[in-house]
């Protein structure tokens, strides 16, 4: 499940997009403990889908803390998350969310759906470990060429290292 804001403005859409198998048949939003008439899903609370996907939009119409959870076809549950709804001109546009599946969710200023961004961003998991595998390697190479120093000058015993 991705919700675009943990904080939305009340009267404002914001959209959840649930996700599972494609060939789930369909997926329900359900929001307990608030009337059907007071939460406004685009089209309807259950959406049917070919691909596995299905997006709603959703207009909280009082403040408060919603929990929102998804369903799909069977009845199992996909996600669920909360959602605090302001009122207009507080402190509450402008929120990005990391969901379950990692996916970060921004809303605009004014509470609107701003669109799912990418996680961005470099990782430096690889450099480290490549990092340690050279410090590995130089240290395995430094202990091979002394204990080869060390071979060489136990074969050859009368020879002090200097050259005449």
């Amino acid at each position: 499940m991705t919700v675009s804001v943990t904080t939305a403005t009340v009267g404002v859409p914001f959209a959840v997009n649930l996700s599972g198998p494609a060939g789930n048949a369909s997926f329900t939003l359900e929001i307990p403990g608030v009337d059907d008439d007071a939460i406004e899903v685009a089209g309807a609370q259950t959406a049917v889908t070919t691909d596995g996907a299905a997006s709603f939009s959703v207009t909280l119409p009082e403040e408060g803390t919603y929990t929102l959870t998804g369903t799909d076809a069977e009845g199992q549950v996909v996600g669920s998350a909360s959602v605090t709804a302001v009122a207009a001109g507080s402190d509450g546009g402008g929120v990005g969310s990391v969901t379950d599946d990692g996916t970060v969710g921004v809303s605009a200023e004014d509470g609107s759906d701003g669109g799912i961004l990418a996680v961005t961003g470099a990782s430096s998991a690889p450099y480290l470990l490549a990092a340690a595998g050279l410090l590995v390697a130089g240290l395995v190479a430094l202990l091979a060429a002394r204990a080869r120093s060390r071979r060489a000058a136990r074969s050859e015993p009368g020879r002090s290292g200097s050259s005449l």
